[in-house]
């Protein structure tokens, strides 16, 4: 986010492409660094040609001279499908989150669902380990891995986690891991948030929002005797394949 240059007369087409509210993540501690960089990231808004967002947050946020466009992330669905291991149906009861391990996530909320559900394995894709899960043994984490590690994974789990806290940064994201969680055919639990509404009201037996532990619970009873496959709910509607070019072509074609 560099205004001054953006602002430059060389510059045929200034098209501003954000795809995260970094901004304003919960873990940054000094709240004058955060305004500054929400005061750069609308500056450079405002002399672009055109912006375009991942989230309807982030699209209310940055309106100003220029109108935002949302373009919500896609996913390669061929690519989820070549990375399963295993045949239809044929899942364990395996609970995935794959992401940032930061403080977007609910810690507590996520121990607890552990403790509680000692028959379940619990695999933490992207983290490194936590000191907080190290007296837990049905608990492994990852560490970065390619992202077909990822949807390997998830091709052989029944459930996958979206347990955040509600904040600034969450409400205003576009989370690319419900792509893969939906693709995957795992079963979505997901804490109350205005953002992850729209899934479940797109997916209502797929995507749970859930609103207390009990809520949490009965989705790690119903999920075991899911028959899970992986899923063509995506396939069609806006959810069409995005490679790095073709998103670049797209942002750029009707600056």
């Amino acid at each position: 986010m560099f205004p001054e240059l953006v602002s430059m007369k060389i510059w045929r087409r200034r098209v501003f492409d954000v795809i995260d509210r970094h901004w304003g993540y919960a873990y940054e501690p000094n709240s004058k660094v955060r305004q500054r960089n929400f005061d750069l990231a609308a500056e450079t808004a405002r002399v672009s040609d055109k912006v375009v967002c991942v989230s309807e947050g982030l699209v209310t946020e940055l309106s100003g001279n220029v109108a935002p466009q949302l373009l919500p992330n896609a996913i390669d669905l061929e690519r989820v499908k070549r990375s399963a291991v295993n045949g239809p149906g044929v899942r364990s009861n395996t609970a995935v989150y794959a992401g940032g391990w930061n403080e977007r996530l609910d810690h507590e909320l996520l121990a607890e669902l552990v403790r509680r559900n000692p028959e379940w394995q619990f695999a933490f894709v992207g983290a490194d380990p936590d000191e907080r899960f190290s007296h837990f043994s049905n608990v492994k984490f990852f560490g970065d891995v390619p992202y077909d590690t990822v949807l390997r994974e998830l091709s052989q789990a029944r459930i996958g986690l979206i347990p955040f806290v509600s904040n600034s940064f969450t409400e205003s994201s576009n989370f690319l891991k419900i792509l893969d969680y939906l693709a995957s055919g795992v079963t979505i639990g997901a804490t109350d948030l205005a953002s992850l509404r729209e899934w479940n009201e797109r997916y209502p037996d797929t995507f749970k929002i859930l609103e207390n532990l009990e809520e949490w619970d009965e989705l790690f009873s119903c999920a075991g005797d899911a028959d899970l496959r992986t899923s063509d709910l995506l396939e069609g509607g806006d959810m069409i394949r995005y490679g790095t070019m073709t998103r670049a072509l797209s942002l750029v074609s009707t600056a």
